[in-house]
């Protein structure tokens, strides 16, 4: 697991609480497994790269917190992650 408490986040993102920045990590979960990234093709995935907010958002999440855990991993990662 890599260090995240050292990394320097967007400030906006650092004043974040932890209940917001929760919220924001489901719902990039929640449209990743809409947009059925699981299953797509690299190709597709090259195309449809993260955003740097979202990349923040899921880095600050477990900065500030140690209780957030993808049970369903499986069901939500494409096999190259």
């Amino acid at each position: 697991m890599p260090n995240t408490y050292n990394l320097q986040l967007p400030k906006p993102i650092e004043k974040m609480s932890t209940s917001q920045i929760k919220e924001i990590a489901r719902k990039i979960f929640t449209s990743y497994k809409a947009f059925d990234y699981k299953d797509a093709s690299m190709k597709k995935l090259e195309e449809k790269e993260w955003h740097t907010w979202q990349v923040s958002i899921l880095l600050m999440i477990f900065k500030k917190s140690d209780d957030f855990i993808i049970y369903d991993q499986e069901d939500v990662f494409h096999k190259f992650f």
